[in-house]
């Protein structure tokens, strides 16, 4: 049975490989998820949340696995690229290294932060 759209939601760890099955069934879990995503005939969606329910979420593994996600690192940016932070707009970074990064916003406003905090909560994306 192939379907045209697939959409698969909640892609997180403890809901998709569910909590209890993570330890004795991750292997039926992950079959289950491969069916699922083998089913479709042109697209497929997978999503994933941040926060449920007041709790941070991470990412199912099975995403990871399959190389469609994976985590950001300073290496991904350099200097003079320009990017988007989520609260201070548009700017375009000015220092990097492995641990901070400095970005010059609007009107020559310098911040600068944790790189990997940025990265890890999806605070900055590229433009």
């Amino acid at each position: 049975m192939e379907f045209e759209n697939v959409i698969i939601i909640n892609c997180n760890e403890e809901i998709l490989p569910y909590v209890k099955s993570m330890h004795e069934n991750i292997e039926e879990e992950r079959r289950l998820f491969y069916v699922g995503i083998t089913r479709t005939s042109q697209n497929l969606w997978l999503d994933h949340c941040r926060f449920m329910r007041n709790r941070s979420m991470d990412p199912s593994r099975f995403l990871y696995e399959m190389g469609v996600l994976r985590e950001m690192t300073p290496d991904d940016y350099k200097v003079g690229e320009k990017v988007k932070h989520i609260s201070f707009g548009l700017g375009e970074i000015s220092y990097l290294d492995k641990e901070s990064i400095e970005i010059v916003f609007a009107n020559n406003t310098k911040r600068k932060f944790d790189v990997m905090v940025l990265l890890r909560n999806d605070m900055i994306s590229k433009v």
